[in-house]
């Protein structure tokens, strides 16, 4: 970013390169169309000052995997980001921010033991991935003990005579969409009903910050300029100096009236909707409320 480089948290269809260290084979057939190339490309790149052939750092020359090698040698490494402010020292050693604005702490660099815990410890999509494999396994376990009873349509049809309501269960397949555009904000108010009805969003920081020049290393005017630049205008519409860069996962209905949106910076929410309550993530409700989901659809 530094030197004219643009960066994408995701692949899009402006991805011209993807920097690597090690890929199953199974990614590198999903990425024929791009270049993979190693981390060094980016160092050497830079420290030659001019854009070097990157042929010269293809990650695999040939169609299959190289074998692994866990032998002690040099590590090349990316600096890793959770969130949207980075460390802004100049090293090749990786580095990750894990918690927003008030709440973050100092980055840890990749030589310290814990970097790799404290990293997946607070990357939501981490969480977000082990749960959906969590729940994969978890479906295939419920159809492999299933008897062919299904104990849900049962207490259906007993809730219908009680009722005096006739309750018919066809063997015609049913295809149900279930909607759960909230989840993350309905778990979170389960115990916080005091916030029902109220403009509320899930993220990790409690608000705007007036800290951000005071931390190491941190380039707020750089960071706010390539976000106006990579973003389409409407997206960082009004972002000051210190206002939260932490990114909104979900926000309840009442919110959204307000112009409020999954995915947008909480300053800028905060400035659409300045009473927006903020409650943080709950990874362990999310996994209790899920089982009670499937337990309730398999049944």
């Amino acid at each position: 970013m530094l030197h004219g480089g643009m960066y994408h948290h995701y692949q899009t269809d402006k991805t011209t390169h993807v920097i690597a260290s090690n890929l199953p084979n199974c990614k590198m057939k999903q990425l024929r169309t791009l270049k993979v190339v190693k981390p060094s490309w980016i160092v050497d790149s830079v420290q030659e000052g001019r854009l070097l052939d990157y042929r010269q750092y293809l990650l695999y020359t040939s169609k299959a995997q190289a074998r692994l090698n866990f032998g002690v040698g040099e590590v090349e490494s990316l600096t890793l980001v959770q969130g949207t402010e980075t460390s802004g020292e100049k090293s090749n050693a990786a580095s990750v921010s894990t918690t927003d604005d008030a709440e973050r702490k100092q980055p840890l660099h990749a030589t310290e033991p814990d970097f790799l815990s404290e990293y997946y410890g607070h990357s939501r999509l981490h969480h977000i991935s082990m749960m959906g494999a969590l729940f994969k396994q978890y479906v295939t376990q419920l159809r492999e003990q299933s008897d062919g009873r299904f104990p849900g349509q049962e207490r259906l049809q007993e809730w219908g005579r009680r009722n005096n309501t006739s309750y018919n269960i066809s063997g015609d397949k049913v295809v149900m969409h279930i909607d759960m555009d909230c989840f993350f904000v309905s778990v979170g108010l389960r115990e916080r009903p005091q916030l029902r009805g109220l403009p509320v969003a899930v993220t990790h920081a409690k608000g705007n910050t007036t800290t951000a020049q005071q931390r190491k290393g941190v380039d707020r005017a750089f960071e706010m300029n390539y976000y106006r630049q990579k973003a389409e205008p409407e997206t960082v519409p009004s972002v000051g100096e210190t206002d939260s860069l932490s990114e909104i996962a979900s926000c309840s209905y009442e919110a959204r009236k307000c112009g409020v949106k999954n995915g947008m910076f909480l300053g800028t929410a905060l400035k659409l909707c300045p009473n927006l309550k903020t409650i943080p993530y709950d990874f362990e409700g999310y996994r209790q409320v899920s089982y009670i989901l499937y337990n309730t659809v398999a049944a």
